[in-house]
């Protein structure tokens, strides 16, 4: 098993033990609450079974193992007994936890919980298992005794109840069924955590996803029923709101003046009561303000701002009308966002299209233009030439025994001679021809505005120019490669369609090959 593939074994615990040890430290902050001092119980007891059950993935020992699987109970009584005890303390019904059948459960728990740390020397909880795993993970497929089933029976019967009394209990005000759904939730969480764990898939059959399930569970209880109710929290003011908003925000009174800043207007701009406004600031104003007029809908406009210490920040300036009462008349409400990292991702984004738009039209070894962009202009020029009577001329070349460059120096000197030949193209080719790579060692170079005998000799140089082209292999021996080219040249008035042209290329090309290589044939 290779270590990465092993690691992730650890991966559900340690995302458990994170997410219960997050849950237990948040809900300290509301531990006046009814019920909150349980839930962060079970949410520690929810972090030791995480804890214990990556340690038995850790271990080789057998022995360790199984000493381990017993002292899972433990950490299982505590995430149990916290749920119950928290249903029971957060609707008010604490009172039943002094009655007996409280007082048989938690007996129960006890009578588990010392079976665990006395040693079990009757094998009630764990009799013994077989250690499996490779590559750094471990885990122990136990083989549990009696005990086991009324452990279970015990534990999944614990939080029904508490999953029942919560239900009730809310759904008895309309005001809190929307947190019912997350109650009835918790749960079947946990059951699906069981349902998955033990079978071998997804996963090995040692891997154990009940703590991850609990952590869900106990995170799932703790926001929903302890999050901050609206209707219970005295309002905010409203200028507190806007001095801590970390947009910049301004306010301009009809000759322009600022009347108001808030904060990071302040700070980050450096702007003041009464103060100027910076000119870029001004004139984007001005721009927007010309546009809006009278109208009190919103307008944005992108603005670079320099603030305090000289650095220049891009900003998206929103800009608001304030409605006329009480003397506000023609102020303006000037909401400044940096948008640096948005324009940032901005720039990103349009480099990957411009790459990808690049990728689609060049081919990657030689830089030249793919196929389908050769066949796309050579399309274009077609219809051109048809339409306006003018000639189109397209010759086609193939490097002669490129094979043997392959077989004898390597592909890596092949493709060295491709990318030489792409540059030797590019030099002889004109501004307005296109050349292109049109597969392995064949390439073409379409000629607009050229006849069969400015073909001729466009191709004539061309194949000097790569016989030319001295390559060079990897232990320093030099060669030489030779081309075959075929020209074909659409007349004005022919009717010649783009893979008509396209052939009688490649029959010339071809028969260049047959008269010895190394030449330029023509289209008959």
């Amino acid at each position: 098993m290779p270590p990465v593939q092993a690691w992730s074994y650890f991966v559900p615990d340690m995302l458990a033990f994170a997410l219960a040890a997050a849950t237990a430290v948040h809900l300290r902050r509301r531990a006046r609450e009814a019920g909150a001092w349980a839930l962060v119980w079970m949410s520690w007891s929810v972090a030791g079974w995480a804890a214990l059950d990556a340690a038995m993935a850790g271990t080789g020992a057998p022995g360790l193992a199984v000493l381990l699987a017993r002292l899972l109970y433990v950490p299982q009584v505590g995430v149990a007994l916290g749920w119950l005890v928290f249903a029971l303390e957060y609707t008010g019904q604490s009172r039943h936890l002094r009655r007996w059948p409280a007082v048989v459960v938690f007996a129960l728990g006890a009578a588990t919980v010392l079976l665990a740390v006395a040693g079990d020397p009757t094998g009630w909880l764990v009799r013994g298992g077989t250690l499996t795993g490779a590559g750094g993970a471990f885990g122990l497929v136990p083989e549990y005794g009696v005990w086991r089933p009324v452990h279970q029976g015990w534990f999944w019967g614990s939080i029904i109840y508490a999953t029942g009394t919560l239900g009730l209990h809310l759904a008895q005000s309309q005001r809190h069924v929307n947190r019912l759904g997350f109650v009835l939730g918790a749960p079947l969480m946990a059951a699906a955590a069981q349902a998955v764990s033990g079978h071998g898939w997804p996963l090995p059959v040692w891997v154990d996803l009940h703590p991850l399930g609990a952590a869900l569970a106990a995170a799932g209880l703790g926001w929903s029923l302890f999050q901050v109710d609206g209707g219970n929290v005295a309002p905010v003011a409203r200028t507190t709101v806007v001095e801590e908003m970390e947009d910049a925000v301004v306010v301009l009174d009809r000759d322009n003046r600022i009347v108001d800043v808030n904060r990071s207007a302040r700070e980050r701009l450096g702007l003041r009561l009464l103060g100027p406004l910076p000119v870029e600031l001004a004139a984007a104003w001005t721009s927007v303000r010309r546009r809006l007029g009278d109208a009190d809908i919103p307008v944005s406009e992108r603005v670079p701002l320099r603030g305090p210490h000289g650095q220049v920040v891009p900003f998206e300036m929103r800009v608001t009308m304030m409605r006329p009462g009480e003397g506000s008349g023609g102020r303006a409400v000037l909401v400044l966002r940096d948008i640096t990292t948005q324009e940032a991702l901005e720039r990103e984004l349009r480099s990957a299209s411009a790459a990808l738009s690049r990728l689609a039209h060049t081919d990657e070894l030689t830089g030249l233009a793919n196929r389908r962009s050769l066949m796309d202009r050579l399309r274009e020029e077609v219809d051109r030439a048809h339409r306006y009577g003018r000639p189109l001329t397209l010759v086609l070349l193939d490097l002669d025994h490129f094979k043997r460059v392959n077989d004898q120096w390597g592909h890596a000197a092949g493709d060295e001679v491709l990318r030489v030949t792409a540059r030797a193209l590019e030099r002889i080719s004109r501004e307005q021809d296109l050349p292109g790579r049109m597969g392995g060692e064949e390439f073409a170079v379409v000629l607009p505005e050229t006849d069969a005998a400015g073909g001729r000799i466009l191709a004539d140089r061309l194949r000097l120019e790569i016989g030319r082209c001295t390559h060079e292999t990897d232990s320093g021996e030099t060669f030489r490669v030779t081309a075959s080219l075929g020209v074909a040249t659409l007349a004005p008035g022919s009717g010649t369609d783009m893979d008509t042209l396209v052939q009688r290329a490649d029959v010339a090309m071809y028969r260049a090959k047959e008269l010895g290589r190394n030449r330029v044939a023509l289209a008959g």
